[in-house]
């Protein structure tokens, strides 16, 4: 008991002293966000488009805007960036009036990098556009960044506007103030139908698909560690408990590992394994992606998530189906390698909150520290991990003896391999809806 008390008080401890992580993206931090502004004119339409870029794309975007390579952005570097990148948006923006292609002319355009977490920086992009066309009914369609996720919203107004499918007004004020209760389910308009002509401006309810909710937050003050410029032990032990914290959220795999542990009469042995295969894979995990996309303007890790979880899934059902098949035949103990599966299983969607911290350290020439950080993170899943299984693997044996030879001591093991078969084809489900 009084270990336990220890235990405790370092923990808050050590989350008193920790940083106040930096303001994250309300999207999470993989998001490129679009607005659209279409202001109807009698002869024209102007366009104001907007990009907000969370940090992982904006650092991703650092190739384009530092032509010198000198790891700085000046002045003439921001303005050429931004020409560039509205003329290319605007090839990326299909308008048609009356069923007549209208060509789109940039007209000014402007960048700038609001601070975002981890000590990187976001982006935001502000093109203007003019499009001449006097047609009644005109057709808008956007169709930049269609392999990203994020925000994507359309809105329309003007002197000349008699009606539009999407509302008046921008309902998250530019991407400058995302509405709370839209978080969970982020626009994604990419189309609108405007007509032009007399009356009054006719605000609709916003129509179309909706994309996945933002990353959890869970784990952010452990990406607010990378900024830290003192303490260095110290942040390496906070690292190391919010790792053990991280481990606690869903995820992981722990409802397969706790009912594998049952089903197949697993051992401390067993735990400690899967406990440090979780680890070993998420690390590795976040070691590879930081690598991508560092090296890549294009990759869109939000992309390859739901695959990841659709793959981590089949493992999971294949190893219940396996231990199903086990029990039937009346072979109990596991093996090493259907541990290891399910480890791998468990480990194999990186924390984006580890990701950040890799990024972070990398555009802050502090590789080695990045490294050290989520190795101290993987160091506090494993040993939260291992404990949970520990603790698993003696409870099934006090089960087993105060029910040894009872029906509860043959059908728990049984019920055990469907729940961790269940698992597996929920994580399949889930990863092929985000896909």
């Amino acid at each position: 008991m009084r270990r336990a008390a220890v235990t405790a008080a370092i923990i808050v401890a050590l989350m008193v002293v920790a940083p106040n992580p930096a303001s994250a993206h309300p999207l999470g931090n993989f998001t490129i966000n679009i607005a659209s502004v279409i202001d109807v004119r009698d002869e024209v339409l102007l366009v104001t488009y907007v990009v907000d870029m969370a940090e992982i794309p904006a650092f991703q975007e650092r190739n384009a805007l530092d032509a010198n390579r000198d790891e700085r952005i000046d002045a003439l570097e921001r303005d050429t960036y931004a020409d560039h990148a509205c003329a290319g948006l605007a090839e990326g923006i299909e308008i048609r009036g009356d069923g007549e292609a209208a060509a789109l002319r940039a007209r000014g355009s402007r960048v700038s990098f609001p601070p975002g977490q981890a000590g990187l920086d976001t982006l935001r992009l502000r093109c203007t556009f003019e499009a001449s066309t006097r047609a009644v009914v005109i057709d808008y369609r956007d169709r930049n960044y269609g392999a990203r996720a994020g925000w994507h919203e359309i809105s329309a107004s003007g002197s000349a506007l008699a009606g539009a499918d999407v509302p008046t007004r921008s309902p998250s004020a530019l991407l400058t103030a995302y509405p709370q209760d839209r978080l969970g389910a982020p626009l994604d308009i990419r189309t609108a139908q405007i007509r032009r002509g007399p009356g009054p401006n006719a605000e609709t309810v916003p129509r179309g698909p909706v994309v996945g909710g933002p990353v959890s937050r869970a784990a952010e003050p452990f990406a607010a560690l990378v900024a830290r410029r003192d303490g260095t032990i110290l942040a390496l032990l906070i690292a190391i408990v919010l790792g053990a914290l991280h481990a606690l959220a869903p995820g992981h795999g722990k409802v397969a590992m706790a009912a594998s542990l049952v089903a197949a009469r697993g051992t401390a042995w067993h735990a400690a394994t899967l406990g440090v295969t979780v680890t070993v894979a998420h690390t590795v995990g976040v070691l590879v992606l930081g690598a991508a996309l560092a090296g890549s303007t294009t990759f869109a890790p939000e992309r390859l998530y739901p695959w990841l979880g659709m793959a981590g899934g089949a493992m999971v059902a294949a190893f219940g189906a396996t231990m199903l098949r086990a029990r039937h035949r009346h072979t109990h103990p596991p093996t090493r390698r259907g541990m290891l599966t399910l480890g791998v299983a468990g480990g194999l969607t990186p924390s984006p909150s580890a990701i950040l911290v890799m990024i972070a350290a990398i555009a802050t020439g502090r590789l080695w520290f990045g490294v050290a950080l989520v190795g101290a993170y993987g160091l506090g899943m494993a040993c939260t991990l291992t404990g949970i299984g520990i603790t698993l693997a003696r409870a099934r044996g006090l089960l087993e003896r105060a029910h040894a030879g009872t029906r509860l001591a043959r059908v728990v093991p049984v019920l055990s391999a469907w729940v961790v078969i269940a698992a597996g084809l929920v994580l399949i489900a889930r990863g092929a809806v985000q896909a």
